[in-house]
């Protein structure tokens, strides 16, 4: 069918992080999802979004 591909749905993202990963470290000379490389990282899995909102807020 026109426009289906043979990969999932899942390998299509992969492939597309590591495009943007090589992108981003090409650039920046910085790998791609550290922490280092950002003002601030919250956790929102622990955290939770209302607490994370609380905590930017309160930042700002």
């Amino acid at each position: 069918m026109y426009g289906e591909r043979e990969e999932s749905p899942e390998q299509r993202i992969r492939d597309k992080d590591k495009r943007r990963a090589a992108y981003h470290r090409f650039y920046t000379d910085m790998k791609w999802g550290h922490a280092q490389n950002y003002d601030l990282t919250l956790n929102s899995g622990t955290l939770g979004i209302d607490r994370c909102v609380e905590i930017i807020k309160g930042i700002y």
